[in-house]
């Protein structure tokens, strides 16, 4: 059985790649919306719900896991850190699927810093006022919210009801959420931008798939400030960033 740890669209067409080439697959996301998407994909097995390091052991036991596919979001350091930790004391391996970086691409009229952390861009974001349209996720909501004020926010997220409950424990009211599926063109990032009036865009290193050229050339194109909170760097075993290379390295594995 191989285990995708599927936090991102690229884990979701791992473990439909995998499926697809015969091996048995359980694929697992911690939301209830990230699980619901793996179903539309041929794995057979799916679940969700945040795992911690005995979690995983547990599970890896349970349904006999002899290789890990970790494809959650590079910006996800504990459940990496789990995952690695797991698989070293079951000494199972475990394969790291991470999407390339992009390097910044230069548009005229954008002003794009990149700084480490959400701490840093919290600091960064209080130094302009007006609205701050965050493209960060869900969990680092709360650290704008309490240093900046919730009603100087404008929060894109994915339609999961959870995080959207989160945001409104946080005085984020629903005119003030935009709940969909990305990645999203420069147009639709540029309407958005314009619609909310934002004076500042925050975004995370998400590399090509996340949609990040598209955010930074609407921005450009409203001549916005972007700040580009770079990712976190963790100690990792082998690392992959072409589907077909992990695929290969999968078959010579098993």
């Amino acid at each position: 059985m191989i285990l995708v740890l599927a936090g991102t669209k690229d884990g979701r067409l791992l473990a439909a790649s995998l499926a697809e080439a015969g091996y048995p697959v359980l694929a697992s996301a911690v939301t209830l919306y990230g699980g619901a998407l793996l179903k539309e994909g041929p794995a057979r097995e799916v679940r969700h719900g945040p795992l911690d390091e005995e979690g995983l052991v547990a599970i890896m036991r349970e349904r006999q896991v002899t290789l890990v596919v970790d494809a959650t979001h590079p910006f996800a350091t504990a459940a990496r850190q789990n995952a690695r930790q797991a698989c070293e004391r079951l000494r199972i391996p475990r394969l790291r699927f991470e999407r390339a970086s992009l390097p910044l691409p230069q548009h005229s009229g954008a002003a794009v810093l990149s700084v480490a952390g959400i701490n840093g861009a919290v600091r960064a974001a209080a130094a302009c006022p007006g609205n701050i349209f965050l493209t960060t996720g869900s969990s680092s909501v709360a650290a704008f919210a309490r240093a900046l004020g919730p009603e100087r926010l404008i929060v894109r997220l994915l339609p999961d009801a959870a995080a959207m409950q989160r945001c409104a424990a946080l005085g984020i009211g629903p005119h003030r959420l935009i709940a969909m599926q990305g990645p999203f063109s420069m147009e639709m990032n540029r309407e958005m931008f314009r619609h909310f009036n934002a004076a500042l865009v925050v975004s995370k290193e998400s590399g090509k798939t996340g949609g990040l050229s598209e955010k930074i050339a609407a921005a450009a194109a409203l001549q916005l400030p972007i700040i580009i909170i770079s990712r976190p760097s963790l100690p990792d075993g082998p690392v992959f960033s072409d589907s077909e290379a992990l695929l290969a390295h999968v078959k010579k594995l098993l």
